[in-house]
């Protein structure tokens, strides 16, 4: 019972952010708050302009959704897998002896060695229990390890350092782990290496510094895993590499959210009848309520009038193009509800549009109840 409710494990990227959100909006709707600082062949015969075919756009948007997932998928090349498995009673006392770890609260660097030592032993099914313990073990102690930065907290020069780093590769933090050899503060380079030995590196909002997963090094070895706990790790990954949100605010496009909602949604109705794709389907109706009503800072319409925005009704009408998309059908029944409300996002159309939500959950089996048993996993934000 212990293993199904550790891998009943991801809905958000953090439990402070989304899990709030998405209370907030779809029962009590929206406060504002204060937002903080992507050769034609020759006829001799005259020819018709040709007529761009529904069909046709639709893949232009499958095409450009593709493109923005493979871009991620390139940086966190799979390990091959190059040797056989040990024994069923070896794989045993290994994962045993992760789980034993998490049970005891050990040190997030044993926890992690083992894993890297570990993961190229085990047999998928045995991988999945190690990596769920593994990570959960390392949330478990992401808190208490993150005071370990406490005491450069106020270092008001240490912070103008790490952030003149952080500008260099754009704030995209975990670059910082991949090109330690390029920090040229000391202390700096120190505590980024010291994150990265561990597992984590080393990330800030609201003027704190914290620690976060490193899930591309999880991703390296999802070939050691099932193909749903390998795309639960993937879709993570992703959001270490480019996060969705920052200071309650959406920082990525609305093409890129979309994009990676559309990933997960292929990997569903792939396996639709796969008991453990439950992690996978509470995270796509996450992704589903960022992309129909956005996040505090950066709502899909506007507080002032409660209208859908520009960018808003554009992203629709793409994500509309997809083609057998149960993502596309779910904007289409929300565009038809709102507008049918004059165009007013209020009390009765939240109401109406839950409809879409719960659709979702008798599709691929996500519960209410479901999403505070993946906080294990994700809730890595201290």
């Amino acid at each position: 019972m212990k293993m199904k409710k550790i891998l009943i494990l991801i809905h958000h990227a953090s439990k402070c952010l989304l899990l709030s959100v998405i209370l907030m909006l779809i029962s009590t709707g929206c406060t504002s708050v204060e937002s903080p600082k992507t050769p034609i062949p020759v006829s001799e015969t005259p020819i018709e302009e040709p007529i761009t075919a529904v069909s046709e756009k639709v893949n232009l948007t499958q095409d450009q959704y593709d493109a923005i997932i493979q871009a991620y998928l390139e940086q966190i090349p799979e390990e091959t897998v190059t040797q056989t498995p040990i024994s069923e009673e070896e794989q045993s006392i290994l994962v045993n002896k992760m789980v034993q770890l998490y049970e005891e609260k050990a040190s997030t660097k044993e926890i992690y060695e083992l894993f890297l030592d570990g993961i190229i032993q085990l047999s998928p099914k045995q991988g999945d229990k190690f990596v769920a313990y593994a990570i959960s073990g390392m949330n478990n102690n992401i808190y208490d390890d993150s005071m370990n930065l406490e005491k450069i907290a106020y270092d008001s020069i240490f912070f103008e350092a790490f952030f003149k780093e952080a500008d260099r590769v754009q704030y995209k933090y975990i670059d910082l782990n991949r090109e330690t050899q390029f920090i040229m503060n000391q202390e700096v380079r120190e505590i980024v290496e010291a994150a990265k030995d561990q597992g984590y590196y080393v990330a800030s909002s609201e003027g704190m510094l914290y620690y976060q997963v490193d899930y591309t090094v999880f991703a390296n070895y999802r070939n050691y895993n099932t193909m749903s706990m390998a795309t639960l790790i993937e879709i993570l990954a992703f959001d270490t590499l480019d996060p969705m949100t920052s200071d309650a605010a959406l920082i990525v496009s609305g093409s890129t959210l979309a994009a990676r909602t559309y990933y997960i949604e292929k990997k569903l109705e792939a396996y639709i009848s796969a008991q453990d794709m439950a992690p996978l389907a509470a995270r796509y109706k996450e992704y589903m309520f960022m992309l129909l009503y956005g996040v505090n800072n950066t709502p899909t319409f506007s507080y002032e009038t409660n209208r859908l925005t520009d960018e808003s009704m554009s992203l629709f009408e793409e994500v509309e193009m997809l083609e057998d998309s149960y993502m596309s059908e779910s904007v289409k029944e929300f565009r038809r509800i709102v507008e049918a409300n004059d165009g007013i996002i209020d009390e009765s159309t939240r109401d109406k549009t839950k409809e879409i939500f719960i659709e979702i959950d008798k599709r691929y089996g996500t519960t209410d109840d479901g999403y505070y048993d993946f906080e294990p996993w994700i809730s890595n934000t201290p």
